[in-house]
């Protein structure tokens, strides 16, 4: 089910961001144009990251730890320092 839901998430905010640009280059806003390609791009690279690890999120930053990359540590507050 989170899969399904992600893949929409992702969907919808690169066609928020096509729509935008249209939307923003009939205006003549270029800055907000420029922005919209840049947020296209990142939710793009980290769709294809998602891909590549195979949707598998915690997996992946187990792996990291094992790999001594990361510490993963807990805690019961809402925010660790």
């Amino acid at each position: 089910e989170f899969q399904k839901e992600l893949s929409f998430y992702y969907e919808n905010v690169r066609r928020a961001c096509v729509e935008s640009r249209e939307h923003f280059d009939r205006g003549g806003n270029k800055e907000i144009v420029r922005l919209t390609f840049f947020w296209e791009e990142f939710y793009e690279r980290m769709w294809e990251m998602h891909r590549r690890i195979g949707g598998d999120i915690p997996g992946t930053f187990a792996e990291l730890q094992r790999g001594g990359h990361i510490e993963i540590i807990t805690c019961p507050a809402t925010h660790g320092y």
